[in-house]
């Protein structure tokens, strides 16, 4: 399968198996898709998002990652104003995640998946803590035993 002609995706490049389910609710919700790299700006508001559900990756998952500070700061910002729904992943590509964030943008307005290593992790929830302080937080981790309850379960 390749990106649709115009897609933010890419006209030529093959479309990643866990962005398909994404691909589908652009072509049949009219969801706006977007994804801001390291580095990388992004417009205070694309003309064609306006009046659409909104669901925006911003990849921290290369081979370097940097958290936060590995971004353009206002872009952040400008991403992730209005989000209603952070999704902080820190685990494997599996197209049920970034389906059930592309869904919850379709219901919710905007949504926002950061694609984080491990290790940036807390990182990336102290910032969206802060700049999105109203939003609601998942997380989709490899660290279950930070979040877990000290002690047994006998």
């Amino acid at each position: 399968m390749s990106a649709p002609e115009g897609s933010p995706v890419g006209e030529h490049e093959p479309i990643q198996e866990y962005l398909k389910p994404v691909i589908e609710l652009v072509r049949n919700a009219g969801l706006f898709f977007g994804c801001l790299a390291p580095d990388t700006g992004w417009p205070s508001d694309p003309e064609e998002a306006r009046g659409r559900p909104r669901f925006f990756i911003i990849a921290d998952w290369g081979e370097t990652t940097l958290g936060p500070d590995g971004f353009h700061r206002k872009s952040l910002r400008r991403v992730l104003r209005g989000a209603e729904v952070v999704v902080v992943h820190c685990g494997a590509d599996e197209p049920d995640h970034y389906e059930g964030a592309a869904t919850l943008a379709v219901q919710h307005s905007k949504c926002v998946l950061i694609q984080a290593r491990p290790s940036h992790e807390t990182t990336w929830i102290r910032f969206v803590s802060r700049h999105v302080p109203k939003a609601t937080l998942f997380i989709f981790t490899m660290n279950q035993a930070r979040y877990l309850p000290d002690g047994g379960t006998a």
